[in-house]
């Protein structure tokens, strides 16, 4: 089918002339929609990441065949949990589509070797992502800093000398949280173990809104007064001190 019967089909969908589904799904960019009288193929935006092949893909796909779809802003949709997701996003986040532009979502999936990226290379993050530095030059840094059964891993720690592993950027994200609630700067960061206080630097530099945010989190100097329970981050349950990560880590350094 065309491109052109392919928008027709979602404005039909977009204005409820007829509910379709997906008929089937060929690709990470190919989908085949279904509205009752006719058949058309949907092309999504991204190139297919096929680092373990397409079998692993369709397998993993085919859940979403059946289901009815929607167009929204981003794409053709599917309806989780009461809320319109975008096919296109699900494949980015799930690992198997990688977008034009680079999102959060994608680098996430990358660097987590989610789906097809679980297959690709140590170096094929930074193949992925990389500006100006050659990006073996960046794997070989990244490796030796914050490798991972032989991956550079993003959601890493070092502090004080000891490192720790954490399943997704929020675990990783409610310790840095804590550490600083607890007057802790002798930490490093991510993929490349940023230390801290830098990372405060470059941001502010940067002009970041996140230095913004990390500022207000910030220890109290001597001279303030002592911060109250109230005041305090919340304790990640994971954590009972500064020190133990113990359920929030993959394993210890």
């Amino acid at each position: 089918m065309t491109k052109a019967w392919a928008a027709a089909c979602l404005s039909a969908i977009a204005f409820g002339a007829h509910a379709a589904t997906i008929d089937s799904i060929i690709s990470p960019t190919r989908i085949v929609l279904d509205d009752g009288t006719k058949r058309a193929i949907v092309e999504l935006p991204g190139e297919p990441v096929y680092a373990c092949g397409l079998k692993p893909f369709l397998a993993w796909a085919n859940r979403f065949e059946g289901q009815t779809v929607e167009a929204t802003a981003g794409g053709v949709a599917i309806n989780i949990d009461g809320s319109p997701i975008s096919l296109e996003s699900l494949f980015v986040k799930a690992g198997w589509l990688r977008p034009a532009t680079l999102t959060d979502d994608a680098q996430a999936s990358i660097t987590e070797r989610r789906g097809g990226w679980s297959c690709a290379s140590a170096q094929a993050p930074f193949d992925a992502m990389h500006t100006s530095v050659d990006p073996k030059i960046l794997a070989g840094i990244a490796l030796n800093e914050s490798a991972y059964n032989g991956r550079a891993w993003p959601w890493t720690l070092n502090v004080a000398g000891r490192g720790f592993f954490f399943r997704t950027r929020e675990d990783a994200y409610r310790a840095v949280r804590y550490l600083i609630g607890n007057g802790r700067s002798d930490f490093d960061v991510g993929i490349m173990q940023i230390n801290r206080n830098l990372l405060m630097l470059l941001l502010a530099a940067a002009g970041s809104p996140s230095h913004s945010n990390a500022v207000r989190h910030q220890p109290p100097t001597q001279q303030a007064a002592p911060a109250t329970a109230q005041s305090q981050p919340p304790r990640p349950p994971d954590l009972r001190r500064a020190s133990a990560f113990d359920n929030g880590r993959l394993r210890r350094i």
